[in-house]
Order: C-alpha cells, then structure tokens, then sequence
C-alpha cells in the first residue's frame, strides 16, 4: 500500500490522503545526483482550484518496501508548482525534496545562527555575521587574511562547518534533523561520510551570498568521485563515492525480478583520460649564455668589413647568433633579478630585460670589459639573434700596426630567462592506467593548470612545499580515478519498483540468460556503470534508471529524452514477446546431498531485450 501525506503548517500533524478519494493519479518520483529529488502527479479537480496549497509539505512511502515507513518515507518534500493540467478536470502538481527551498531562501553566512522558538519564531543570524565566508586565505597580506574562519581546512572540516553553522535554518526547511534545539541533537550530514575528504584546498574559499547546496557542490570538485545526495527520513546531507558503490547485477532475457524491459547502452571515451597532470605557474630561470663556452653559436655572416689602411687584414663581418640548446630557446621578456650592465666606459645601468654583451680587449678604442651591443633581435622559434643589415664590431679609427679598424668582440654573451620545467605532479607518476587504456589503448593526459601549487615566489621563480605537492598529488589521484575508465552510459527500465536503486550510490552490472536460462556472457557482467538518476512511476509500475547521466550530454543525448524512448521500449517489448514467442512450461528442481527434487512448475516467457513495437499506449490509447 502506498501512503501520501501532508503536512499543512510547519511542524504541524500529518494528514494521510487516501489517492482514490483525492482522486491522485500519475504519481512518480525523481532522484538525482544533479538536482533535487521530484515528486509529480495529477489530481482530478477543477484546473483552476488548489486542492493542495504551495508550500505544504508531502512524504509518501510504500508498504511493498519493509525498509520504509513514516519514518523512513520514499519521499519528502514542499510542493513548489501548481500549474493547469491538459484537461479543464486536471491539476498538476510537482514537489522538490526541502534543499530546494533552502538554497531558494538561505545563504552561507560567516558564522553560526541563532536558535529560534519552534513553531513560532524562526532562527535569526548569528550576531556581528554576514552573507560571506572565508576559508583557507594563503597570502598574509590579503584582506580576507585577518577575517577567515579557519586556515587551513580539509574539505570534511569546511562541509562540516557549513552544515553546523546553517543547522537551524536547514531544520525549519525540514532539510535537517533533530529537535531544532541549541544543541540541536542532530547533525545534518553523516560524520562517516566525510573521513575520506581529506584534501586541503590550496587556495582561498570565498562562499558570498551562496546556497549551502551550491557552496557543496562547489567544494567537491576537489573530490569528482563525490556526489551529494540529501535522503529523505534522516535528512540529512550525504556525500558518497560513487566509484565504491555497490554492485547490483540485473540479468537480460531473465522472468525472475527484477525483469529488464529494455536496455540502452552506450560506451564512450568522451572526456575520458587515462593520465592527469597538473602544472603550476609559469618558472623561469636566469642563464648566461656565451660564444667562448657553447652557450651561444656564432652563424657566419660571409660578410668581409673591409679596412682603410693597409696594415691590417679585413674581418668576417658579425651579426647572427644561435643559442646552442634549442630548450633553451624559448625566453621570457623580464630576468627574475636585475643584473648591473656597461654601456660604455663611464655608463652603467641595472636592467630586468634580456641583454646581449659583447667582450672588446683594451685597445687604442678603448678599455677591456663587456658592453651592452643595441638593436639585436630574437627568433624565438630558431633561437637565432640577428642584426639586421648590420654587424656588430667597434671601429677604431686609429688601430696600433697589425690591427684592424673593425674590432670584432672576443667574446659574446647572452643573459636571459628561459622557460624552465614548470612545478608539476602527475598520476600516475609515469604511463598510463584504466580499463580506457587497457582496453581501448587510450593514451593521453589531462593537463590542468594551478596556480596554488606554488605556494609563493622567491627572486621572481615559483616555489612550492613538500606538502603542497603532497596535496596536489592527491588531488591527482581523484581526478585520474574518475577519468581512467571507459564511460558506459544509458539507462534501463524494469518491470515493477525497484527500490533498491532509491537512494542511489549504486553500480550496475549487465548479466545474460539464453531461452532455457543459461547464462551468456554480455561483456558487462562488471562495468559498474554509475548509476546517477532514477525515476518510479507508481502507476505503470515502472523503475527507469539511467547511469552516468552526465555523460549523456556529452555524446550528444539529452537525458530527458532518454528516459522517455526506454519508458517506451518497455511497452513495445513485454508485449512482443508475449506475442511472438509465447510461454513455455518447466519444472523447477532443487537440489541436496540426496539428489534432485522436483518443486514444482513455473511458466515462462521469452523475453528478448530490445525486440517488440506493438503496444497500447496507456496515456493516448494508441498501438505503438
């Protein structure tokens, strides 16, 4: 038996609603990671009347179920929409579970609130708080430094604070449990859920003017193997690692419960990626680069300057370089610290730009020393610095015997940054792993970048901690467990409620009988597909699930849609197979130490998935 309540005014009594007499019809109910839980149906009155009001408070539990009761509903939750049906004799109704209504109404604040008087005043904000919250600031010279609530908090101990800080309020919106006392005696999430949120954010949280159910989602992008799921009965807020869920295998073409109506599967490698990398900011490092030790190599010119006296040889014209290490050719536009620089014998200057220094021994033009040559040009792709359409030399007009007017520099040197290998952690720490490896050879990276694993700068070059990277690298992990894998997403639809799928954190694994109930193999029996919605239609007895729902989207199905074509397929298939293939009578044996042992006869159908389009339509009538 199916109960429906109401509750008319905030912690009043239940009134249960028998569905014949209110005339309640096509009633479902909707559970998801993505969204609050939804509860629709259709009541037979006059369209323009509310035999319900907006804003009362529902639950429904099903006797079939002996893990519920009042006290453990299937649902819970506030009528929000109350619309018009198709029909003048119809009214349509749809209920979201209480987080609706409390990110509709409450913010995060910067502190706890205060207790209110059940049943007559609401809690008020905490004194001396605001719309704001801040965890976690890294920088001493930031604003938020002096006012973060904490510093240095894990995830299980910023969900923790939100959820106590908002206690009061989430109570009065049937969002929490307990009594709604100062103390409480309650928690509105589920302590063991959180041991594992172990990962300390490296940068500052700012919660402003956000839900608390946004500011969770938020936080548990830290942790993409984490879902959140607020469940009716306790209420409170639940966190689960979908990739530990529970396995439950369904078997295609079986009679026995739960039957597969219809199946509809799709295997994907969208966004998948079998190795996660994360880089920090950019690095550089100060090198000089010289002709004399290798750093530089001198690209002749082919170019003679030719002289006006006759006492000295010409010289090859100089004016293109190339850096020696082509890693090194890559350079950024400012040095990490400023060098001291000469221009000429009487001008010295400090610069943080890269410079190009050439070495002139004393000579009747002047004094031995490196000086600043003007006017070169980079290609940063070849690594060449060029003088275009001229050389580099000092000219000396009076040159001792022997020596050349054009004066080529002994030496050269290049003083620059190059970009070095930035600070990085990788999972795993080398190849590549996953069954989207192992199986589809999948090989490629996820490359993310994050400024916060640096945790500052000295002389202009980023630098981290043990612990930081430490940090960075389980963020890695988490990244790499959710992303490694094949992706099977679809959904299936079963004959009759299955509530084991009611509160999610499940798997699902497809098994296979032949027509005399011997097994085949599907190649499914262990993907452990995520299961993330499922739908109940009470009144075709129907169980709709779809696993890895935000998957659809992404190759290029809408979940919606999906959910409607498996509803029909279900239809189209139990009748075909009852047409085409009929029933077959066999006896069912057990079995001891003392041999076989007839039970007795079961009738069974051939059912094979996914075949079948002859069916009544319930809503229109209509054969499929």
């Amino acid at each position: 038996m199916l109960h429906f309540q109401v509750q008319v005014t905030p912690f009043g009594d239940y009134t249960t609603l028998d569905l014949t007499v209110w005339r309640i019809a096509r009633l479902k109910t909707r559970f998801s990671y993505g969204h609050p839980a939804i509860a629709s149906w259709t009541m037979f009155h006059p369209q323009h009347t509310l035999p319900l009001g907006i804003r009362q408070f529902i639950r429904l539990w099903d006797d079939a179920d002996p893990s519920q009761s009042e006290s453990n509903p299937h649902y819970e939750g506030f009528i929000e929409e109350v619309s018009p049906g198709a029909e003048s004799g119809e009214v349509r109704y749809v209920a979201y579970d209480p987080t609706r209504k409390a990110t509709a109404e409450l913010c995060v604040m910067s502190a706890a609130w205060d207790t209110g008087s059940i049943g007559e005043a609401p809690p008020t904000e905490g004194f001396g708080t605001y719309p704001r919250l801040v965890f976690n600031s890294k920088i001493d010279n930031d604003d938020d430094y002096a006012f973060e609530r904490a510093h240095d908090y894990s995830l299980a101990e910023i969900i923790s604070t939100i959820l106590e800080d908002q206690y009061h309020p989430l109570y009065w919106s049937n969002a929490a449990p307990g009594d709604g006392s100062s103390e409480g005696n309650g928690l509105a999430y589920e302590a063991d859920d959180l041991t594992l949120l172990s990962f300390r954010p490296q940068e500052k949280l700012v919660f402003e003017s956000e839900s608390v159910r946004s500011a969770l989602e938020r936080l548990l992008q830290w942790e993409p193997a984490y879902r959140l799921l607020w469940q009716p009965g306790t209420r409170q807020w639940r966190f689960f690692d979908v990739t530990q869920a529970e396995a439950t295998t369904l078997t295609l073409n079986d009679i026995e419960p739960p039957v597969v109506l219809s199946l509809e599967l799709h295997r994907s490698l969208e966004g998948r990626y079998t190795a996660v990398k994360i880089y920090g900011p950019e690095k550089t490092t100060d090198i000089t680069l010289q002709v004399s030790t290798g750093g530089l190599t001198v690209i002749p010119s082919g170019i003679l300057l030719q002289n006006d006296i006759g006492t000295c040889c010409n010289v090859d014209g100089l004016n293109q370089w190339q850096i020696t290490n082509a890693s090194r050719r890559r350079i950024a536009r400012l040095l990490n610290q400023a060098i001291a620089v000469q221009y000429s014998d009487y001008y010295y200057a400090t610069t943080r730009s890269p410079v190009l220094l050439g070495y002139w021994p004393m000579t009747s033009a002047g004094n031995a020393g490196w000086r600043v040559i003007q006017g070169w040009t980079l290609d940063s792709k070849t690594g060449v610095i060029r003088f275009p359409n001229s050389y580099v030399y000092r000219f000396n007009p009076s040159p001792a015997s022997g020596q050349p007017q054009h004066e080529n520099p002994t030496d050269v040197r290049f003083v620059c940054s190059y970009y070095d290998e930035p600070l990085s952690v990788r999972y795993p720490d080398v190849g590549f792993s996953g069954s989207a490896y192992t199986v589809a050879g999948l090989q490629n990276e996820l490359k993310l970048y994050d400024e916060m694993l640096a945790v500052g700068y000295e002389y202009g070059t980023p630098v981290t901690t043990p612990n930081r990277m430490a940090q960075f690298q389980i963020l890695a992990q988490r990244i790499h467990a959710m992303r490694r894998d094949l992706i099977h997403a679809g959904g299936c639809t079963l004959d009759g409620l299955d509530y084991r799928f009611q509160r999610l954190n499940r798997r699902v694994n497809f098994a296979g009988v032949d027509a005399d109930g011997a097994a085949v193999t599907t190649g499914w029996e262990a993907i452990g597909a995520l299961v993330t919605d499922v739908e109940y239609d009470f009144e075709q007895q129907l169980t709709t699930v779809q696993f890895s729902s935000d998957q659809l989207e992404m190759i290029g199905m809408d979940p919606e849609q999906m959910k409607e074509r498996l509803r029909i397929r279900a239809l189209e298939l139990r009748t075909w197979s009852q047409v085409s293939y009929g029933t077959a009578l066999r006896n069912r044996l057990s079995s001891d130490a003392t041999g076989f042992h007839f039970v007795g006869d079961t009738l069974q159908s051939t059912i094979t998935v996914n075949a079948g389009k002859a069916w009544v339509d319930p809503e229109t009538g209509e054969l499929g």
